[in-house]
């Protein structure tokens, strides 16, 4: 049974959370700036789309107080 089941990640040592969550070294990806930029305007038109939306509401919210 692993012995990390059930406690909690702040009760956990060095060797249970490097089992967890394991650290790999290589060598960077050329890719990456390409992929970077994709997540990145993924993430802007998400944001744009609803930025109208939380303005209205901070507005109502606004003449509220």
């Amino acid at each position: 049974m692993n012995r990390t089941m059930g406690k909690n990640l702040d009760k956990l040592n060095t060797e249970e959370l490097g089992t967890l969550f394991p650290v790999v070294i290589s060598d960077p990806d050329p890719d990456w700036p390409k992929q970077f930029e994709t997540e990145k305007k993924r993430i802007k038109d998400v944001l744009d789309s609803k930025s109208s939306c939380i303005f209205t509401t901070l507005a109502v919210l606004q003449s509220l107080i």
